[in-house]
Formats: C-alpha cells, sequence, structure tokens
C-alpha cells in the first residue's frame, strides 16, 4: 500500500513541476514579444535575468523528477542520489548569485531579488540534504554489514 502511495505522490509532483518549469518560459516568452515591440534596453537584461531565473526553476524540476523516478525504484541512500543533490545544489546556487548580481549591478527596478534569493536557499537545502543522503547511505551500508 505504502508504495502505491508513494508512486502515486511522485507522479502528482513530477507532473506539477513540469508544468511549472513550463509555465516559467511561457513568462519569457511574453517579455520576448514585448521587447519586439520595444527595444528598451532593460527589457533586454530582464529577459536575461528571468531566463537564468527559469532556469534554475527547471534545473529543480529536473532534479526533483529524477530523484522521484529513482525512489519510486526503490533506490533512495545510494551514491548517484547524493552526488546529483550536490551538483544540481551547487548549480542553483551560482544561478541564483548571477541573477541576484544582473539584478544589483544593473539597477532593475522592474524585478525583484526575492526569487534570486530563493533560489540561493533551495540550492543550500539540496546540498544540505546531500549530506543527509549520504549520512542515510553509510547508516544503511552499516547495516547491510551487520546483517
Amino acid at each position: 500500500m505504502k508504495t502505491k502511495t508513494l508512486n502515486q505522490f511522485c507522479n502528482i509532483f513530477a507532473v506539477f513541476t513540469t508544468f511549472y518549469g513550463v509555465s516559467e518560459f511561457l513568462g519569457i516568452s511574453n517579455l520576448c514579444y514585448k521587447l519586439g515591440k520595444d527595444n528598451s534596453n532593460t527589457l533586454i537584461w530582464q529577459v536575461l535575468v528571468q531566463g537564468i531565473e527559469a532556469w534554475g526553476i527547471v534545473i529543480c524540476c529536473i532534479l526533483f523528477y529524477i530523484l522521484a523516478s529513482r525512489v519510486k525504484k526503490g533506490k533512495i541512500f545510494v551514491l548517484e542520489n547524493e552526488k546529483l543533490m550536490m551538483l544540481f545544489g551547487v548549480i542553483i546556487i551560482w544561478l541564483g548569485v548571477i541573477s541576484y548580481l544582473l539584478i544589483s549591478i544593473l539597477s532593475i527596478h522592474t524585478l525583484t531579488t526575492s526569487t534570486s534569493m530563493m533560489l540561493c536557499l533551495i540550492g543550500m537545502i539540496f546540498i544540505f540534504f546531500s549530506f543527509v543522503f549520504k549520512i542515510g547511505r553509510t547508516i544503511q551500508e552499516e547495516q547491510n554489514l551487520t546483517i
């Protein structure tokens, strides 16, 4: 029963994250349309910053989908998940920092830094859970050796 509920839960979240990632790029296409009508320099930077933030969100969606598919297969505390969480966490932090710096340096008043800061926080959470997976993997290996 638990496996069936877990599978449904993973499928629901995988679909939700996919739709959310697609909606981010649709927002950028709207900005590109505005850019075609108004050749403003600030719109170009706004498209760049929102594109970086959208890629950060899409990377989060991809990571979640990969982890959900591995959990459905019963692979939770494995080295691959640990490395994957660490890599994605570092990438997301860098995307958040780059977007924050672009907003701050270029003084784009139409954008807030909240999404950039959220990306940095999410990246740190992924790195934290990478360490949790490492501890879980170590405990699982010790338990397998004792049996």
